[in-house]
């Protein structure tokens, strides 16, 4: 029996150091892939690959590495996320399970998968789980707290905040600096942020840093980009000198590269030059090769500002049709309510984290005060024991001596003798019993003061609690405004509804149009009031188009559920604008 006991020991042995080996392995695997894709993403893309079988046999923890490795190197390779399946297993696992730095890659890559799908306020909060971890922790990756600074300014920049966009913009060279990385990017979002502020003298001088690092490069190939945007932003800024040089840089450059924003930055500094025909040429170009929606806005306005200032009419009108439906396609006041949104969701978070930090000196102060009391009553009843010894040894003394002088029988001059020798040493004792009782009224002063200091300890306590159901109350009540405001959440199946027959799916019921408007109803009680009294009667074709500019629907998405013509939805639209956006908000 033992010879067997044994042989199963040794076997379970053999196979835990072996299951502990392979597992080794492939982490170190891992780390090597990891280190390749810093360099090359793309080949460490394909290289991870070959880990796809072997992974699935591994613990939980292995598995959730590699998801987490090959969602950095996406990242990496600049390929975009289309779901967030994935970053949410990783968040499950590495909130419970995880060290501080695997918690801050999880939270850093989540709001990098919601950035790439288009969900801003969660990638923003996200990207503050993975400031606050790392802030909070001195060996945290400084690397990727640089990058989460950068993603924080790029979101703050697309919804219009350009104050917070600065405040990150400035965290990021900070740390840039501090781990001695600083590079073109860090300083291209400090200057870009100045020159949104309308510094234009700081941003200048952001820029100045940036394009003298350029100059003293031998490749300018790799900062191709950075050679376009100053070359525009020094263009803007009219800065003749300056944009000049870019230029000069630009021309060592491939002629057949592509680059990005190449020929809006060649046209802003031809306008510069006053080469109108040049700017011309860039802008058309660019709308012709690259017709994005960005772009179709801003080469349209360009455009359009040439020929009014040309005198060509025709021209002059077909590109500000251009960018008035760039204009409605980009939704842009949709972007001020995303701005609104996004910083009601970090104000919330700002107080959320004064919340927890008086929390936690709350709970600081209330235990100290426990353990300087009980310390303080158990210092009492120690001295009141010693006291009481000290005092019980004196009498026992005191009748041993009583006792002595009963029981002596010499003569009697022996006894005074002995009388005198015992009432000098009475003496003693009543002296020392005199100053025991002395410490002991010192001692009950002490005593006395330390219950003061408990009972004023106990009112700066209260006022803290009191202090801190105030900023509760205020969270409350920020939360509660967060949550009015998503149409989206509270009426999810409605909403769906509403998008299928936007992009044609499908045609809305009579039914389904009841719950969308009980649902914008409930949101805005007096939106359907306020738009009988300005506009008086309206047909329910006019009531559908009324309801769906108010949940923020572009005009062809709303020809699409309404089968209005073109020019009837416009004159429409012109009707009910000014009600819309001046008396509903």
């Amino acid at each position: 029996m033992t010879k067997l006991s044994n042989a199963l020991i040794a076997i379970s042995l053999i196979f835990l150091f072996y299951s502990c080996g392979v597992k080794s392995d492939v982490i170190e695997r891992m780390e090597e892939i990891k280190c390749v894709g810093d360099k090359n993403p793309e080949m460490a893309l394909n290289m991870i690959d070959s880990l796809n079988i072997q992974i699935r046999e591994e613990s939980e923890y292995t598995q959730r590495k590699y998801d987490l490795l090959k969602t950095r190197l996406k990242d990496k390779a600049y390929i975009k996320h289309t779901n967030d399946i994935t970053i949410i297993k990783i968040l499950h696992y590495f909130e419970d399970n995880g060290s501080i730095n695997e918690k801050q890659e999880a939270y850093y890559y989540a709001g990098s998968v919601y950035r790439d799908l288009q969900d801003t306020p969660r990638a923003l909060d996200y990207f503050h789980l993975a400031e606050e971890v790392a802030e909070n922790n001195p060996e945290c990756d400084s690397v990727i707290l640089r990058n989460t600074y950068s993603q924080i300014h790029v979101l703050m920049y697309s919804v219009q905040d350009y104050k917070k966009a600065y405040e990150y913009a400035l965290k990021e060279y900070g740390i840039s600096a501090k781990i001695n990385k600083v590079d073109l990017t860090s300083l291209n979002h400090v200057g870009i942020s100045y020159l949104c502020l309308d510094s234009i003298s700081k941003a200048k001088m952001w820029f100045d840093i940036e394009l003298d690092s350029i100059s003293k490069q031998t490749d300018l190939s790799k900062y191709a980009d950075n050679i376009y945007s100053l070359l525009y932003n020094y263009s803007l800024m009219r800065d003749k000198e300056r944009s000049t040089v870019c230029y000069n840089l630009s021309k060592t450059l491939d002629s057949e590269g592509v680059y990005t924003d190449k020929y809006i930055a060649l046209g802003e500094y031809y306008l510069l030059q006053g080469k109108t025909d040049s700017a011309i040429i860039c802008y058309n170009y660019r709308i012709t090769h690259n017709n994005n929606l960005t772009n179709k806005y801003d080469v349209s306005k360009s455009l359009f500002k040439i020929y009014a200032a040309k005198g060509t009419l025709d021209k002059a009108i077909h590109y500000a049709s251009m960018y008035v439906d760039a204009c409605d396609s980009l939704d842009l006041g949709r972007r001020q309510e995303l701005a609104s949104t996004v910083n009601n969701q970090f104000q919330y978070h700002f107080d959320k984290e004064k919340e927890i930090k008086i929390q936690e000196e709350k709970d600081k102060f209330r235990f100290m005060v426990i353990i300087v009391s009980v310390v303080s009553i158990l210092c009492i009843t120690f001295l009141g024991l010693l006291l009481l010894y000290r005092k019980n040894r004196y009498m026992k003394r005191l009748l041993k001596l009583s006792k002595e002088l009963d029981g002596i029988g010499n003569t009697q001059e022996e006894v005074e003798e002995m009388i005198s020798e015992k009432k000098i040493e009475l003496n003693s004792s009543r002296k020392t019993y005199k100053k025991t009782e002395e410490e002991f009224e010192t001692l009950m002063k002490k005593i006395h003061q330390i219950s003061i200091e408990i009972e004023e300890q106990n009112k700066e306590l209260k006022n803290n609690e009191k202090i801190l159901r105030e900023r509760i109350e205020q969270n409350k009540s920020l939360f509660s405004l967060i949550h009015k405001a998503k149409l989206e959440t509270d009426s999810k199946d409605v909403v769906d509804v509403v998008r299928k027959s936007s992009l044609g799916v499908k045609d809305m019921t009579s039914s389904q149009w009841e719950q969308l408007y009980v649902a914008i109803d409930e949101l805005y009680p007096d939106f359907k009031q306020l738009m009988t009294d300005k506009l008086g009667r309206f047909s329910e074709l006019q009531m559908q188009v009324c309801y769906l500019l108010k949940i923020g629907l572009s005009n062809t998405k709303i020809m699409n559920m309404t089968g209005v013509a073109k020019t009837t939805l416009w004159r429409w639209v012109k009707r009910y604008n000014w009600v819309l956006t001046n008396d509903m908000q």
